[in-house]
């Protein structure tokens, strides 16, 4: 019984590195670090000028570099799996 949970977790890896290195993927993940960065930027932007509910306002920042910390974040992320996905290799 071991060896077939083994040799599922084995299987099931190399599925997700393989899918995880493909062009496509780096694609996504670069357009989704855009849309992140663009997206941050236009929240931070409405917040500044006031245009945001109270709700949402509370939360966001009102300094455009929060918007360069959270692609940062959000590119370390992506980074990391990557690393785990390497050192297991």
């Amino acid at each position: 019984m071991p060896g077939r949970l083994f040799s599922f977790g084995e299987t099931l890896f190399d599925a997700i590195e393989a899918r995880w290195e493909t062009d496509a993927v780096r694609r996504a993940a670069g357009t989704v670090l855009v849309l992140v960065f663009i997206g941050a930027l236009s929240a931070v932007e409405l917040n500044r000028r006031g245009w945001l509910p109270a709700p949402f306002s509370e939360t966001i920042s009102t300094n455009h570099f929060a918007a360069i910390s959270l692609a940062f974040t959000a590119l370390l992320v992506i980074e990391t799996v990557s690393l785990i996905l390497a050192l297991a290799r």
